[in-house]
Order: C-alpha cells, then structure tokens, then sequence
C-alpha cells in the first residue's frame, strides 16, 4: 500500500514558506526602485508591480548606475543581487517541481523532468526534508533582511530617497 500523501503535509508547507519569502523579497526589491526613483509611489508600484525578479534586479541596477554610477555601493548591490539570484535558482527548483511523498517520515522528494537542447530529457530526483525547506526559506529571508538594510544605508548616505 502507497504512504499516505498526507503525511508530509508539514513538509508541504514549507513550500508555501519558501514562496512566501520571496514573494517578501520581490516587494524590497520594488521599494528599492521606489527609493532609487524619488518619484510619485504610485506610478513606481504600476510599473514594479508588473516585473519579475530579473525585470525588478535589471531595473534596480540600471537605476543606480544612472544616478551613481560604477562605485564601491554598485559593486555591494551587484554582490547582494548575486545571493538574491543563487536562492533564486533553488527557489524556482521547488516552485517548479512536483512533489511526493517520499514513503519516510518527515521526508518530500522532488521530481523534475526537462528537455533541453544542452542535455537532452533528464529527470532530477532528490529528496527533502523540513530542515533543507527552513535552509531555503531563510536564506531568502536573510537576503530580503540585507537588501532592505542596503536600501536604508543608501537613503542615510544622500544616495536613495525615503519613501
């Protein structure tokens, strides 16, 4: 007989964790382009709202670059952007993948099948339990924590403007 699916219903949610956080880290992304604007917060939210990680992390750095410039702060943000974009990866891996009971306790395992032009039709089959999802879910945590700190730091150094 199968496990039951719903045994790992704990595991499940740390899922819903996992896109929770970024979803967190998506909107310090958005105000960082609003402190970075100085503009009406409105018009910024109608265009922030509609980008993406990459549309948020390209618009974020094509704007400080205009107003700043190649400095020491711009090599700070491309280096907080590079930790955002490796959780990024992993995050997409678990939004992306199928998930089943792995027939242990406590245990999830993800299933990924792509078909690309480099590898050809593969089949990634790992495991997961609570303790990996909390891994993910604070790190995104911990980056949102550092962008938004950034994002002050800027506003403190004349660099940014508070919202």
């Amino acid at each position: 007989m199968p496990p039951d699916p719903h045994e790992s219903d704990r595991l499940f949610s740390e899922i819903g964790r996992v896109t929770v956080r970024w979803a967190e880290l998506e909107d310090v992304l958005a105000d960082f382009i609003v402190c970075l604007l100085n503009d009406e917060r409105t018009y910024t939210c109608i265009v922030a709202t509609e980008l993406g990680y990459q549309g948020l992390t390209n618009l974020l750095v094509s704007l400080y670059i205009a107003r700043h410039g190649d400095d020491t702060d711009l090599a700070s943000l491309r280096k907080l952007l590079a930790q955002a974009d490796a959780v990024e990866q992993t995050r997409n891996q678990i939004v992306h993948s199928t998930w089943v009971s792995a027939g242990a306790p406590h245990v999830v395992t993800r299933i990924k099948s792509t078909a690309k032009r480099k590898r050809g039709y593969d089949t990634v089959v790992e495991n997961y339990d609570l303790d990996r999802f909390r891994a993910v879910s604070d790190e995104i945590a911990r980056v949102r924590s550092e962008l938004a700190q950034f994002a002050l730091y800027l506003i403190k150094q004349g660099k940014a403007f508070d919202k």
